[in-house]
């Protein structure tokens, strides 16, 4: 094989193989996501003015058979605080890796242990424990209503 076309063969590989990776930019998921504080993905809500940090959590039931809900806590945009006024209006869209998507439903359960916990809602145990997990939420926060949509592994 001449050098010339093993050069032309070696930058079309390339140039696909890049094509295929490039996404044309992040996804809606990826924007402004950061890593929260109590292991959760935290995306950002009403225009960064706050953070949801959105995680699985188990525990109860028996050993088996776990109770797992879905938990979503409302922080500042610096991770380091609950907010201090209540978000309202919370709703929850899970879109699971089989099955259909769900609106869940979220409690507020602030635990005084956790001084990030003021703002903590968590859902009725459920089918949530899937190594993947995607979905949105939905809440109003400072007045203003705002959806973020979420993924973890």
């Amino acid at each position: 094989m001449s050098r010339q076309l093993r050069s032309c063969l070696v930058l079309s590989i390339a140039a696909i193989a890049t094509a295929a990776c490039d996404s044309g930019g992040p996804s809606p998921v990826a924007a402004g996501m950061k890593s929260g504080p109590h292991g959760g993905v935290a995306v950002p809500l009403a225009d960064g003015k706050a953070y949801v940090e959105v995680l699985v959590e188990k525990g109860g039931g028996t050993k088996t058979k776990p109770q797992v809900r879905l938990v979503a806590f409302f922080l500042t945009p610096e991770l380091d605080a609950a907010l201090a006024e209540a978000p309202s209006s919370i709703s929850m869209k899970v879109i699971p890796p089989v099955g259909e998507p769900s609106t869940v439903t979220l409690k507020l359960q602030a635990d005084a242990k956790d001084p990030l916990a003021k703002q903590k809602y968590v859902s009725d145990p459920g089918p949530y424990d899937y190594d993947e997990l995607r979905g949105e939420i939905t809440a109003s926060v400072s007045g203003e209503s705002s959806t973020a949509a979420f993924a973890f592994r």
